[in-house]
């Protein structure tokens, strides 16, 4: 599969800014934007689901989740940054 090296996204949305820890995983990238974290990693919801666990607080505000493939444009930025 073209896409299976590429990594896929999980989307957060929360009631109000969260102040949760990076995950372990060295393989994720994390990026805050106020009520929103993106986790870019080959496989986000595993990244997701133990960061959420750890944190019942935080859970208590979200708003959504969406999880994302990757798409053919992933694809295109994933191999010009390589």
């Amino acid at each position: 599969e073209l896409l299976a090296t590429v990594p896929g996204h999980a989307v957060v949305d929360f009631d109000r800014p969260q102040a949760l820890p990076a995950p372990p995983d060295s393989l994720a990238e994390v990026c805050r934007d106020g009520r929103r974290l993106v986790i870019t990693a080959p496989d986000p919801a595993a990244v997701l689901v133990p960061l959420l666990a750890a944190h019942p607080d935080a859970v208590a505000h979200l708003r959504a989740i969406e999880l994302r493939p990757p798409t053919l444009d992933d694809l295109y930025r994933h191999l010009v940054s390589a």
